[in-house]
């Protein structure tokens, strides 16, 4: 068959190039040759799993290289990947008690804690400690930390938690898409702390990468432990 691919054209075809249909029939042997469809489709998948692989890209088999092309939702955790993962505190917000008072309550209960928010504020204030001394600290899951600094009871954490111990707070801040530490002392709401996390320089071009290559729809999970209930983001657990 490819002999007469090579010969039959030459009495029906017009404008007959002899090395065009030797190339023709040289491709019909190929594809028509079992080995080389056996050969080429396994080292294909082998080449790609390879090559992933130098990028830090597991894939289980060669089945889900072909589902990667069919992939137009990505979930992915912000902290970390999409950020620097380094909180800094941006803004403090008090209501009648005095600013560097608060703070130093507020870093008493923090240093008692490892999570990257806590030492975001323990940083952050960088006064004295010795005079304000957190004892009893216990961590609420999903809410934040409850302890007592100098004689006074503290809670530290996400709005749930002045809602669990039926504290009166603005509700207003419940609109903050920002992570926010909200402060009460003596079951009485006295401001919060805002805290931020840094953007990668090349997260907005991975972005558009994916989207690129068919990604229609990206969604974060925020994995911050401690948050506020409206910005959809994981609290401590």
């Amino acid at each position: 068959m490819a002999v007469a691919l090579v010969v039959v054209p030459y009495f029906v075809a017009g404008n007959y190039v002899f090395n065009e249909w030797l190339y023709r029939a040289l491709v019909f042997l190929v594809i028509s040759c079992p080995c080389a469809l056996v050969i080429s489709i396994p080292l294909g998948y082998f080449g790609g799993i390879g090559a992933a692989s130098r990028y830090g890209i597991l894939f289980k088999g060669s089945n889900y290289l072909d589902l990667m092309t069919r992939v137009n939702t990505v979930v992915m955790d912000k902290t970390g990947t999409l950020t620097e993962g380094v909180f800094k505190v941006q803004e403090v917000v008090r209501l009648s008690m005095d600013k560097d008072e608060m703070l130093k309550t507020l870093a008493a209960i923090e240093r008692q804690s490892t999570h990257p928010i806590a030492k975001a504020i323990a940083e952050f204030s960088k006064n004295d400690a010795s005079q304000y001394q957190a004892t009893d600290v216990e961590e609420i899951s999903g809410h934040g930390l409850k302890g007592t600094v100098n004689g006074k009871t503290v809670l530290a954490g996400n709005t749930k938690l002045l809602q669990k111990f039926n504290i009166k707070y603005d509700a207003g801040i419940d609109e903050i898409v920002e992570t926010i530490v909200v402060v009460a002392i003596e079951n009485q709401y006295v401001g919060y702390v805002l805290i931020a996390d840094k953007i990668k320089d090349d997260a907005a071009e991975a972005i558009k990468s994916m989207h690129q290559n068919g990604v229609t729809k990206i969604d974060v999970e925020r994995r911050q432990k401690r948050h506020h209930p409206k910005s959809g983001a994981k609290h401590r657990n």
